[in-house]
Formats: structure tokens, C-alpha cells, sequence
């Protein structure tokens, strides 16, 4: 018997009995009244959801069976019901405790139901009490191997034989939320983090452990400390396609080197939403894979993850991720990949990258590239927070390993920050269309301390279109750099931008140290206020915070934007969220006219007041 039958039947057995109760009274309107009275009691009472909906629960596995319920919960993700019987259209299942165990498929939810438009099936790990844990693991470490290290305090090792792929290892400590250990290289030396691990290989292997609560540990057991370890091969994750399905306030601790990580969105599937989700651990933790639509991605956590914790592969069509949180994703150089974007997308159609905050990645924070085959548009990055990466902040076609440009349209990178890129704040190589609009539009963005503001790259010819204006670029090696244009007639737009004067800008083999020069040699930036100091708020001290990148009143950026980039665009808002246009596009700045950078300034009570 289903919920809805469970509930229903008392009800309707109560509106019964009324009824019969109220069959004496002689006064029609009286009888009519209390009729109506038991109709609104129905009504009142009526759930939210559908009347089939179902609320099934799963806890980790010992002897598998169940039957869903919450006194008898499904007895490990192998012992799910799909389908009629068990999880369909509408139903919620909450997954709880610490799942791991791979030998008995613990370790994955492999879904094989579908939900509907209304009706999604949401998978939940926020059951009060039991909060839900996927280890996607090949089994715990022995506690009772571990032995003392011999030369260090309260580290740790233990031998064994086998393989040698372990890329990222969960500690538990006291029934608590696992967490990945940081990687280290060789046997402890004094220096490590509390909360590491390294892995020798030799006759036999070493693994050594420094726990997170040293000197507090005690004895290491399985009732005080669990160490997971790493599964090198596919975690067997959904591999068919799937619909209407919701992820919600779980936890994945993804031990793999494979290319299937903890959510895998497979070819075809279509209204997936993962919210509020953390995942730690190795390779791929979200991905879709081919013809992939109208994916949300929201408020998640992607931490310590060695190669694409957020990576859509193939045509991904109406995705978005938002205020999501990106960081330290390469604990040490060890990791196998070369390769880690951050967030990335592959042939992106109408996709939203938007609120993020990405820091750590030893490439790419930001990534769009494709095929030769198929053009990106109508993409929108927005108000991104990107900093400390290893290659490029932004990167708009090609991806690190591609030497091929790409067609797109359409796109726009606005009021984003970026900083601290040891090559580029944003590169783009994309080849437009004739007939369309820019390849990739900049508009309202803040670059500071990277190789160089722009990298506009082009080695092969084709028809490259790029509108570059309202930015700020500061403290970067160079302003712009028009690298490698084998072509006379270079489609760049230029213009309101604020540069650093200390720069120089390059166009092909000649590099402009003075700005009169460089103004009157490509023609760009012909409305651009004199290179200066942006007089930054710089609350810090460091330019380590979004909020650094604020203007103050007496900056050269206060009032200097172009409003044709927003003017007819309806509610756009800059990275704080300040409003910029209403509703039918008007321009409502203050002042009329819109500054330059991610930030606008406005005033009140006769002192100057950043939104934020």
C-alpha cells in the first residue's frame, strides 16, 4: 500500500462518518453548512503533493532486503525498487548514513526511473538525524594496520600490495562528515598538513597517514577513524538516460580515476538538477555526456577534486550553474591530470554560468570549447569570482589540449572578476559566423594580475569577432594581447575600457608602450578614458576579495561606460546585484550612465555607498 492510500482512507472514512452524522438535521441550510464545513477540513488537509507521491528511505547496506519504508528502509542502494513498487514520478527518497560498501554496490545510485515535468523523483540526503553519504570507494583501509609511523608524531602508515592509483583517500572521523585528505609526495618530513596522506610505491607499497585531529586521535579504529580507499575503475554510475530527476543536499566523496564520477548525466537525459551538493575527491564528480538539456546545477560544492569537478562533455543545451563554490582543487602537483578545468563546457547552446566562485584549479577556472562541428551561442557568464588559476581565469575556445579554433556567436562574459591567472584573465579564440553578432562579447568585467587582460588568439584565419568594452584591466603583464593575427582585417572591438598605464598593448608584431599610439595605430579604444589607476576600494589590503574590486568615488571608471551594451536588455544587474536596467531595458545607473568594472556606485545620504 502506497502513501497516498495510507492517507486518504482515514480521511475518507472521517468525511463519511460526518456525513451519516449529519444526516438527522432537519434544517437544510444547517445540513448544507456543516456539508460544506467537512468539504473545506478535506481541502484543508489535502498534501502539497501529488496524491501518489511517495516518501521512501535507503540506509547503508548489512544484509540488503527492506521494503522502503521508514521503519524498514531499503537495506543498501542494490536493494532499491524502481518503478512500479517502488520509486516513480513524484516520490522522494532520502538516503541515509554513510554508504560505501562497493562489494555489495553500496557505493552508487544507479537511477532507473524517471520522474516528470511536475513531478520529478528527488533524491535527498538530509533525513534528520542520518544525513546521507556516498563514498564511492573500493572499501575501507584496515584500522588495525595502521602502526606508527617511527620517525614523526602521530603519523601513520601501513603496507600492502596490489595497485598504486590512489588519487584521493576520505578520513571519518568519529561518525562525522568524511572529508578528502590532502596528497603529499614521499614519507612524512615534518612539514605536512594535518589531515594528509601519501602513497610510495615499492615491495611492498606504503601508505602513510597524518589524521586531522592529531595530536587528539587515540587509537585508530574503525569506531573513531575510517580511512576509504581509492576504486581506479568506473564507479558504475547511471550509464542510461534519465529525466526529472533532483539531487538535493547530499554528500559524494568520488575515489575515482575513471571517467564516471558521483552524478553522471548519460546522452539524452534531460531536467536533472543537483542542489546544494558537496563532492570531494577525484575526476568528473558532475558530468553529462552527449545531447545533454536543461540541467541545473545550483549551490554545490566542488572541493579538493583533481580533474573536472563541473564538466559538461558534448552538446549541453540549457544548463546552468550558479552560486556554486569551486576551490582547492589540486591539493599538490601528484595529480595525474594536466588538465583540470574547473567548470567546463563542451558545444554550450543557452547555457548560464553564473554567481560562481572558482579558485585553485591548477588550468582553467572557466572553460568553453567545442568541436569544429557545431557553434556555441547564447551563452551568458556572469558574475563569476575566478581566481588563482594555474593557466587562464576564462578561456572562450579550445580547451588546454586543443590547438583548434571553434565557431560561436552570441555569447557574453559580463561582470565577472578575475585574478591572480598565471597566463590569461580571459582568452579567446573563437571564429564568428558571417552574418552574426560577436563571437564573445566582454562587457563590465574587472582583470587584475594575470599574463596578460585579453589574449585574443588566432592563428589560422577564419572571420574572429570579439566586442571588448566596459572593462577594467589592472596590474596585468599586458593590457591586450592580439597574438598571432594572420589576418589584415581583424574584427576586435575596443572601447570604454579602463587600462593600466604602466602596460603596454600588443597588436600582431608591434607592441604599444604609449597610449596615443596605440590609440592611433589600431584605431580601438577611441572612447576609452586615459589609462589610470581604477582607485580600487582594496578593503584588504591584498586584492584577495571580490569586494576589493569596488570603486571609490574618485575613480576614473565612475560614469565612463558605454550604456548601448545594456541599454534594451531587461534586469540586468552587476555583480553585486545593483540594478542596471529595469524591467523594459531602460537604464536606471546613477548618474545615468554606467561605470566600468563588475561594480556600480551609487549614492545616498550625501555619502558614497557600495552595493553589495
Amino acid at each position: 500500500m502506497r502513501f497516498a492510500d495510507l492517507f486518504w482512507t482515514p480521511i475518507i472514512w472521517l468525511i463519511s462518518a460526518l456525513a451519516w452524522i449529519s444526516r438527522p438535521i432537519r434544517r437544510l441550510k444547517l445540513r448544507r453548512t456543516i456539508l460544506f464545513l467537512i468539504l473545506a477540513l478535506a481541502l484543508a488537509v489535502m498534501p502539497n503533493s501529488p496524491a501518489w507521491a511517495t516518501i521512501w528511505h535507503c540506509i547503508p547496506y548489512t544484509s540488503g532486503g527492506g521494503s522502503g519504508t521508514e521503519l524498514d528502509p531499503w537495506n543498501g542502494f542494490a536493494s532499491i525498487v524502481w518503478g512500479a513498487g517502488g520509486v516513480i514520478a513524484g516520490d522522494t527518497l532520502y538516503v541515509r548514513g554513510t554508504h560505501w560498501d562497493s562489494t555489495n554496490n553500496d557505493h552508487k545510485i544507479v537511477v532507473n526511473a524517471n520522474g516528470s515535468a511536475g513531478s520529478p523523483i528527488t533524491i535527498r540526503g538530509d533525513w534528520p538525524g542520518g544525513p546521507g553519504y556516498i563514498v564511492i570507494s573500493a572499501g575501507k583501509w584496515p584500522h588495525a594496520s595502521w602502526v606508527p609511523e617511527g620517525t614523526y608524531d602521530h603519523h601513520y602508515k601501513q603496507t600492502f600490495s596490489g595497485g598504486t592509483a590512489y588519487f584521493a583517500i576520505p578520513e571519518q572521523i568519529n561518525g562525522g562528515l568524511p572529508r578528502s585528505l590532502r596528497k603529499y609526495t614521499g614519507a612524512p618530513d615534518g612539514t605536512w598538513e594535518k589531515g594528509s596522506f601519501s602513497m610510495v610505491a615499492g615491495t611492498p607499497n606504503t601508505l602513510y597517514y597524518y589524521p586531522s585531529d592529531a595530536p587528539n586521535e587515540g587509537t585508530i579504529t574503525d569506531g573513531n577513524h575510517l580511512t576509504y580507499k581509492d576504486n581506479a575503475g568506473a564507479s558504475g554510475q547511471t550509464t542510461t538516460a534519465y529525466s526529472y530527476v533532483t539531487f538535493m543536499n547530499l554528500s559524494f566523496f568520488c575515489n575515482v580515476s575513471s571517467a564516471y564520477g558521483a552524478i553522471h548525466i548519460p546522452d539524452g537525459s534531460t531536467n536533472i538538477t543537483a542542489s546544494n551538493v558537496r563532492f570531494e575527491g577525484q575526476n568528473f564528480t558532475l558530468r553529462g555526456v552527449g545531447d545533454t538539456t536543461d540541467v541545473t546545477v545550483s549551490g554545490c560544492t566542488f572541493y579538493r577534486i583533481g580533474q573536472g569537478p563541473m564538466n559538461a562533455l558534448g552538446a549541453a543545451t540549457r544548463w546552468t550553474v550558479e552560486n556554486c563554490t569551486v576551490e582547492d582543487l589540486d591539493m599538490t602537483t601528484q595529480w595525474a591530470s594536466t588538465d583540470n578545468e574547473a567548470i567546463s563546457f563542451q558545444t554550450a547552446i543557452d547555457c548560464v554560468v553564473s554567481g560562481n566562485t572558482v579558485s585553485g584549479s591548477s588550468r582553467t577556472g572557466i572553460i568553453f570549447y567545442q568541436g569544429a562541428d557545431t557553434a556555441m551561442h547564447g551563452n551568458r557568464i556572469s558574475r563569476n569570482f575566478v581566481y588563482n588559476c594555474g593557466v587562464d581565469c576564462i578561456k572562450l575556445g579550445g580547451n588546454n589540449a586543443q590547438t583548434v579554433f571553434t565557431w560561436a556567436y552570441d555569447n557574453i562574459v559580463e561582470y565577472n572578476i578575475v585574478t591572480t591567472c598565471v597566463e590569461q584573465g580571459i582568452d579567446v579564440k573563437s571564429y564568428k559566423p558571417v552574418g552574426y553578432d560577436a563571437a564573445w562579447s566582454a562587457f563590465n568585467n574587472v582583470i587584475y594580475g594575470a599574463a596578460s587582460g585579453f589574449l585574443v588568439d588566432e592563428n589560422w584565419g577564419g572571420d574572429p569577432a570579439f566586442v571588448f568594452k566596459n572593462n577594467i584591466v589592472r596590474n596585468c603583464s599586458k593590457n591586450i594581447n592580439w597574438s598571432n593575427l594572420s589576418k589584415t582585417e581583424v574584427y576586435v572591438k575596443c572601447d570604454n575600457n579602463l587600462w593600466d598605464e604602466s602596460k603596454n598593448w600588443t597588436f600582431g608584431a608591434t607592441t604599444y608602450t604609449v597610449w596615443a599610439d596605440y590609440k592611433s595605430g589600431t584605431g580601438e579604444d577611441a572612447n576609452s578614458p586615459t589609462p589610470a589607476d581604477p582607485v580600487f576600494l582594496n578593503a584588504t589590503g591584498s586584492y584577495s576579495a571580490a569586494t576589493d574590486f569596488q570603486i571609490k568615488s574618485a575613480s576614473p571608471a565612475k560614469n565612463h561606460g558605454d550604456n548601448s551594451v545594456w541599454s534594451g536588455q531587461a534586469s540586468i544587474i552587476d555583480y553585486a546585484g545593483a540594478t542596471i536596467t529595469d524591467a523594459e531595458g531602460n537604464i536606471v545607473a546613477k548618474g545615468g550612465i554606467v561605470d566600468l568594472g563588475a561594480y556600480e556606485m551609487t549614492k545616498a545620504a550625501g555619502k558614497i555607498m557600495i552595493v553589495q
